[in-house]
């Protein structure tokens, strides 16, 4: 039994043109922030208007404490706190929506959901640049205040002011950074003026990585400090051919038509899905092994074995040979699946956003039928150690993370994929989920339920999974 696309498409499915761009691609896709100047010029406007705004109540406040007697040095103090607090509000709100405008012009479809908080907490460049600006800015303010501004030789109130306002390109620099992937080349660019020596070194240092990037343009860290009108360019290389995987054998297991022939032979397939994904289960929780003795690690391991040499005696289809050694553990590398195969499979899978604003009858209908199906099979019993999902099992790479989930066999994997769809029904979770459509039962079946998305947003899936009491082991991809 298949879930036919038809059913699916007209409820849930799309996925972004850069996505399809970069999937179908034969040279590189390029991006750049060369155009951040143009993109920021209102939010620029803004900010300045605010930011001279308090500024001028500062100088009408001191004005009025001029004619006063007395001790006025607190009330002094006071006006200062209030025109740094100012000052650091639109800084503030001026660099997130510079982050978002950046985070949007690589194609992202959920720039708007990026509040302060997640932009703070998902991207600790942004929070490097905020942080360095309201600190001079709170200094800018204490030495307006004692006249150090208008002393001779130092920089004038609305030249120091404007580097402010220029300095929001690095926010926007920071989200294009943050909308990208981790495997992507970032290079550093001169613009069209003349360069310092800083930047003419980043420029021949590249290429940089999401990680490796020292500062983005703008930021005040070169010698130029905010009049940098250098640009950084995203080159995300074109689709490599990965050698033949084990992974890729199941995605073409079947495809000539060979395994769906016979009704047995559906009964093999069935039963080797179910046994392949008890075991990634068993291996997966049996790793915890901080939360489990040692005797229930032993017992789980035990009882992976003994599955995997069930599978070795009932692969006896050709085309399932291949598809039969594929065990991935709790971190999933290049050994074990290859880009290309994750793309393909996300080609075929749905986001968050239309999930959230679907008819999800047909799709969880389809999905109940499925689940019927292996839940007619034989039921079989492991022994299945009492342990909780890790919060922090192993090191996160960057802001963007992949995710495979397994549950206790076939019937308990698709189960969960139903409660994850039913989940995100409800909340607007912007991930993407995989393989769905044609490849469902084929992906699924064999490998479990793939995620991929920002990391807090994945990491909000992963809770409302567990909230709802669903068991569960996760893997993370990591391509290092």
């Amino acid at each position: 039994m298949r879930t036919r696309k038809k059913e699916l498409d007209v409820a849930i499915s799309y996925l972004s043109s850069l996505l399809r761009n970069v999937a179908h691609s034969k040279g590189p896709l390029v991006e750049n922030t060369a155009g951040a100047n143009e993109e920021l010029q209102r939010i620029r406007d803004v900010f300045n208007s605010e930011w001279y705004v308090a500024l001028s109540e500062f100088d009408e406040e001191m004005e009025s404490l001029s004619g006063q007697t007395g001790d006025i040095s607190d009330k002094r103090s006071e006006l200062v706190s209030a025109l740094q607090l100012a000052w650091a509000s639109a800084i503030s709100s001026a660099m997130a929506r510079s982050f978002r405008r950046g985070y949007g012009a690589r194609g992202r479809q959920d720039s708007s959901s990026l509040t302060y908080d997640r932009i703070v907490a998902g991207s600790p460049l942004f929070k490097r640049i905020l942080d360095k600006h309201t600190a001079f800015a709170n200094q800018f303010a204490q030495q307006y205040a004692d006249g150090y501004t208008d002393q001779k030789g130092k920089m004038g109130v609305g030249s120091r002011s404007n580097m402010y306002g220029q300095a929001l390109k690095s926010a926007y620099n920071a989200g294009a950074v943050f909308g990208g992937i981790n495997d992507e080349q970032v290079w550093w660019r001169l613009g069209a003026c003349e360069h310092c020596p800083d930047c003419i070194a980043l420029a021949s240092s590249g290429p940089f990585t999401m990680q490796t990037l020292p500062t983005v343009p703008g930021n005040g860290d070169t010698i130029c400090k905010t009049n940098c009108c250098c640009h950084l360019t995203f080159v995300r290389g074109a689709k490599s051919i990965q050698p033949s995987s084990t992974f890729q054998a199941f995605m073409n297991a079947g495809q000539d038509g060979e395994v769906q022939e016979a009704e047995a032979e559906e009964k093999v397939v069935r039963n080797l899905q179910d046994l392949m994904l008890r075991r990634s289960f068993l291996r997966r929780v049996a790793l915890a092994s901080d939360e489990i003795t040692a005797p229930e690690v032993r017992a789980a391991n035990a009882n992976a074995d003994k599955i995997t040499k069930q599978i070795d005696r009932i692969s006896s289809i050709p085309s399932l040979k291949a598809a039969s050694r594929y065990n991935p553990a709790s971190v999933i590398t290049k050994a074990d699946i290859s880009e290309t195969d994750l793309e393909e499979i996300f080609m075929d899978g749905i986001d968050g956003a239309s999930i959230f604003r679907a008819d999800l009858t047909k799709p969880l209908s389809s999905l109940d039928e499925i689940i019927g199906t292996y839940e007619r099979m034989p039921t079989r019993s492991s022994v299945i150690p009492n342990a909780d999902r890790e919060d922090n099992p192993f090191p996160k790479v960057g802001s963007f993370s992949t995710f495979n989930l397994v549950a206790n066999g076939a019937a308990a994997t698709f189960t969960m994929l139903r409660k994850l769809i039913e989940i995100m029904g409800e909340t607007e979770v912007f991930i993407e989920v995989g393989g769905l459509g044609e490849s469902l039962q084929k992906v699924v079946g064999f490998s479990g339920v793939w995620l991929r998305g920002q990391k807090d947003e994945v990491d909000m899936a992963l809770r409302l999974l567990e909230d709802a009491e669903v068991e569960f082991a996760a893997g993370e991809v990591m391509f290092l």
